[in-house]
């Protein structure tokens, strides 16, 4: 029952979300289970993790095809310079492409304006 709970918090947003109340939704791990938003036009996956797998079932839950959806952008963000999260990420992103994914990718520092 503790876990059921430790769920809920993540509705009301994804309701907010969906209706186009908010535009911009930061996730945290809570959100890498269980869960589909559809709708998403764009998303940033800053998430230093190791794992490609994780990144692409994250990218697929919300790359989805949906009604009203029109495109859907993608990016992953580079740490570069920084060891081993570099390699990371640099792994994260030919799992995407490898996957037939155009993923654009963002370098701290140089952020898109």
């Amino acid at each position: 029952q503790s876990h059921r709970r430790a769920w809920r918090p993540r509705a009301p947003a994804l309701e907010r979300l969906q209706r186009g109340d908010i535009d911009v939704l930061v996730c945290s791990k809570i959100f890498n289970k269980g869960i589909d938003i559809p709708l998403a036009a764009s998303a940033v996956n800053a998430a230093a993790g190791e794992s490609s797998i994780d990144a692409l079932q994250r990218l697929g839950r919300l790359s989805r095809v949906a009604a009203g959806k029109t495109s859907f952008s993608f990016y992953d963000v580079l740490d570069v310079g920084a060891k081993p999260l570099e390699k990371h990420a640099l792994s994260r992103v030919d799992a995407y492409r490898g996957d037939g994914h155009d993923v654009q990718t963002l370098e701290l520092g140089r952020l898109p304006t």
